[in-house]
């Protein structure tokens, strides 16, 4: 009996390094087990009994358990001290000293094993972004089909974010109940957030735009708001804003009329994303801007997208955008326009 109790503990003390070890999980299926080393430069690097140190995509992690104490380092955030519990839908839980975090997956720029000591660490701050390639149809003034490409870059610090974005499409217009005219769109904008404290923000922002569709030469916007954040968090938020905006618009009308606006205008804007369907996004950005001079035109638009993750850091995304614009502008111009897209967006 003694010689049994003897080697079911032998097996158990074998067996505990393997209980309490450390687990990856890439895919649905494929796990393994060992020492979590950290995860840098997008490679999260397990040390395994049987195959040594392993790296792996960290954009192809679908689950990691952690048994001790980690250093997460969130984009342009405080360090996060605590175990690693699950991923769940592109989400980390982290059991802290004060209570369960979450965290996207997508904002974790660093994960140690080396915990800081006094005082709190810098947050690590570096570029990300995202290229989107895809097609596009456009009713309202015109029918169109369109190819488009863009590109998002974005620097977040715990006091401020820089967001970069360019978008072109490139496609042909229906006229006659045929495709006659190549037609082109464009967009870029540069803005800039400065926390504030709290929830609070402040926000300017420069777009400019240029559409063959609607015959819109040049639209230049330059904007500035306080932002309230109603939901902060990850991975779901809600920010609103509440600010002024200059306008000015110059069309190419038909007749060789001058049709130019510019004015000042408020600017109203929600922008909200949630996580839905396991792993989705859900995202809706609606801005407002009514003219405070007269005759008091409102141009609005509202931008509605949902994300599937594909395989890593690849998303398919449809989106829909809905463009409405009351102020002067050349005759047969209509007021609404709506977009629809479809594209494959990688993220880096």
């Amino acid at each position: 009996m003694s010689s049994r109790i003897l080697c079911l503990a032998a097996l158990l003390a074998l067996a505990t390094p393997a209980l309490h070890a450390d687990e990856i999980q890439i895919g649905g299926k494929d796990r393994l087990s060992g020492t979590i080393l950290g995860m840098r430069g997008n490679q999260v690097r397990i040390g395994t009994e049987h195959l040594g140190e392993v790296a792996l995509p960290w954009a192809a992690v679908t689950d990691l358990r952690s048994d001790v104490d980690l250093a997460i380092y969130p984009e342009g955030a405080e360090v996060i001290i605590g175990v690693i519990t699950r991923i769940d839908g592109g989400v980390l839980e982290i059991r802290t000293a004060e209570g369960i975090r979450t965290l996207d997956k997508s904002r974790v720029n660093l994960i140690s094993t080396e915990l800081p000591r006094g005082g709190k660490p810098a947050p690590i701050v570096k570029w990300r972004g995202k290229a989107e390639f895809g097609f596009g149809l456009v009713t309202g003034n015109k029918e169109s089909n369109n190819y488009l490409i863009g590109t998002e870059l974005r620097r977040r610090s715990p006091s401020t974010e820089i967001l970069i974005t360019a978008q072109a499409e490139k496609g042909q217009l229906r006229q006659n109940g045929a495709w006659e005219r190549n037609v082109s769109y464009a967009r870029g904008s540069v803005g800039l957030t400065r926390n504030q404290g709290g929830r609070l923000y402040l926000a300017g922002n420069t777009t400019l735009e240029q559409d063959d569709i609607s015959r819109l030469t040049l639209r230049q916007n330059h904007a500035f708001s306080v932002g309230y954040r109603l939901i902060q968090g990850s991975p779901n938020y809600w920010h609103v804003e509440l600010g002024s905006n200059y306008v000015w618009e110059k069309y190419n009308p038909l007749q060789g009329d001058d049709y130019s606006n510019d004015g000042m205008t408020l600017r109203l804007r929600s922008l909200t994303e949630w996580k839905v369907f396991g792993s989705s996004r859900l995202k809706l950005d609606i801005v407002a801007n009514p003219s405070i001079e007269a005759p008091y035109g409102l141009r609005s638009t509202s931008n509605l997208s949902l994300a599937f993750p594909l395989t890593g850091a690849l998303n398919l995304q449809l989106s829909a955008t809905h463009d409405y614009n009351t102020n002067r502008r050349p005759a047969g111009v209509k007021a609404s326009d709506l977009r629809t897209r479809t594209t494959l967006v990688y993220g880096f």
